[in-house]
Order: structure tokens, then C-alpha cells, then sequence
């Protein structure tokens, strides 16, 4: 499956919960992980939260709450 795929099943997805039974777990699952480990390479935030996650679920959902809406505002809006 290629990214652009993926990036189409998971905003599927995030838009209607029912697509997942429609799509089927593997492949959603297969979707996620292939969008998590593209943003993980692009974004030093996500990777950092998918490090955490995987040790402690619990601090990682803290620290999006936290800070997750933040680094990527302050990323996405820098000045040049």
C-alpha cells in the first residue's frame, strides 16, 4: 500500500468511524502504520510521542494534550 492510499483510508476513517468495519481492521491497521511511520520521519514531535508511546501510553497521550497542538502551530506558522 502507498502513502497516498493510506493518507485516504485514514481520513476516511477520522471522518466516519464505520469505515474502519468497511475497510476491515488489517488494512486500516496497515494504513495507520504506514502514515505513523511516514510522519515519524517527518516530524520530530510525532516520532518523538510514537518513542514514548510505545514505553508509556498513558504520558504519551498526556504530552499531546499537552503540547501537541502547539509544536505543530508553531511549525506550521513560522515566519521566514
Amino acid at each position: 500500500m502507498k502513502l497516498r492510499q493510506a493518507k485516504k483510508i485514514m481520513k476516511n476513517i477520522r471522518r466516519n468511524a464505520r469505515m474502519e468495519y468497511l475497510y476491515g481492521l488489517g488494512r486500516s491497521m496497515k494504513a495507520n502504520a504506514i502514515c505513523v511511520r511516514h510522519y515519524g520521519r517527518v516530524d520530530k514531535f510525532t516520532k518523538l510521542i510514537n518513542q514514548i508511546g510505545g514505553k508509556d501510553p498513558l504520558l504519551a497521550i498526556e504530552l499531546i494534550r499537552q503540547y501537541g497542538s502547539k509544536e505543530r502551530n508553531n511549525n506550521r506558522w513560522c515566519a521566514v
